[in-house]
């Protein structure tokens, strides 16, 4: 193409993008790279993430402090950062870093960070640093606090484990706990990081409180914590460790996912209340790629979520993982759809809704699938057309680790012609 056709096309591109609004259904790390390229061409963006991580330093932040999971949340905020400027590079850099995975080395460190004395300030301006520094000392004292108080939940066993704590996370948690919500935290960030006005990352519940997922096999075993339910064996819960593993040895479905209290009794956690604007004034609808049972199903399954989504009236589009994972092996494309339908169907209100009804259509929640070429999970085209759903297939590219994944640039080209 000549420097005149590729100017014109990069014009009808952006232009396309900037007069959609994207509602989009995504975990913290699967779309991460791909949300740092669409804030270049469209900033109409809502983001909605879950709150059940239970893994890493998240899990450490929960068992000593509680509190909802700020990792997806504080993943996302820190990819749609403002990183034009020396000063936000640096701050990235900082928020981004994970500390040692020894215990001993993990907390001297932190504690160099915490005093101001680590390197990683270099090229933080002073104004920004106090501010930075601020939360992170807030968040020791929260800490040393739970840690001493013979009153506090499981008295004894609160000393803080540093051993690969995110930066970032330790910062978000200071700043929920000096506001005492999640909501006001994320707004200090967004302003202060320059996300663009337009876009938003909006926690599925609006809580200062913790929310743990369950899910159910399809021979009715129930694993407890989203990480034993996408990497078991990982550093978790002692209540719910071991029984994954064997589950999904046993080649047991995940059928269901569903939020459980600290009791693990079955509960049904409010919708955040600054959803239902932003999903009603989308104009496309997109369930990222990524893990469907413990990102994307988590916020379906929010009383109210399905009716927001089946009375839209624009592409309501699943980008289709191409390689299996824990969650879903052996999953055709028409299994993660039905997935979706299902989660969806669960929370829509038993009246005044036209959902209301033992047979869902599926076009209420889903009508396209974008496929990326050569993907690993079963696509039966026929099928899916009788159901009504239109097929893309997008060029694909390899991950780090080799697995069939979209190709970014054609992905984006993709959502704008919708």
């Amino acid at each position: 193409l000549s420097s005149l056709s590729l100017l014109a096309l990069s014009f009808s591109f952006e232009k396309a993008m900037c007069e959609r609004k994207l509602f989009i259904f995504s975990g913290g790390t699967a779309f991460n790279s791909m949300a740092s390229k669409l804030k270049q061409v469209t900033r109409r963006v809502s983001y909605c993430m879950p709150v059940t991580d239970s893994g890493g330093s998240t899990a450490e932040i929960i068992r000593v402090l509680g509190g909802p999971a700020i990792g997806d949340v504080r993943s996302r905020l820190l990819r749609l950062s403002d990183a034009s400027t020396p000063d936000m590079v640096a701050v990235y850099r900082l928020l981004h870093h994970r500390l040692a995975h020894d215990s001993s080395e993990a907390r001297k460190e932190w504690n160099d960070i915490v005093e101001g004395s680590s390197a990683l300030w270099s090229g933080i301006s002073e104004a920004c640093k106090h501010m930075i520094r601020s939360f992170l000392v807030h968040f020791q004292v929260q800490v040393l606090h739970a840690s001493s108080n013979p009153y506090s939940y499981q008295s004894g066993q609160h000393s803080f484990d540093f051993a690969n704590g995110s930066i970032g996370n330790f910062f978000f948690t200071g700043a929920r706990l000096f506001f005492n919500s999640l909501p006001s935290a994320i707004a200090m960030w967004t302003y202060i990081s320059q996300v663009p006005s337009d876009t938003a990352v909006l926690p599925v519940v609006n809580c200062n409180r913790r929310y743990t997922i369950a899910g159910i096999l399809s021979d009715g075993t129930e694993i407890l914590g989203q990480n034993e339910i996408s990497h078991p064996g990982d550093k978790v819960d002692k209540d719910s460790a071991g029984g994954a593993e064997a589950a999904f040895a046993s080649k047991t479905r995940l059928k269901s996912i569903h939020y459980i209290n600290e009791y693990k009794q079955r509960i049904e956690p409010e919708l955040n209340p600054d959803i239902p604007a932003h999903l009603t004034a989308c104009e496309c609808v997109v369930y990222a790629m990524g893990s469907l049972f413990t990102s994307i199903i988590p916020c379906l399954i929010v009383p109210g979520m399905g009716d927001l989504i089946a009375q839209l009236d624009c592409p309501k589009v699943l980008l289709l993982n191409g390689y299996e994972d824990r969650e879903t092996q052996g999953f055709t494309a028409e299994d993660f759809v039905m997935a979706i339908v299902d989660a969806c169907s669960s929370s829509c209100s038993v009246t005044g809704s036209k959902r209301a009804r033992k047979d869902p259509l599926v076009l209420d929640f889903v009508t396209q699938i974008y496929v990326a070429s050569g993907t690993k999970i079963k696509v039966d085209s026929s099928r899916l057309e009788t159901l009504g759903l239109k097929i893309e297939v997008v060029p694909s590219a390899l991950d780090k680790r080799g697995r069939v994944t979209f190709d970014e640039e054609a992905l984006l080209g993709r959502l704008a012609l919708l």
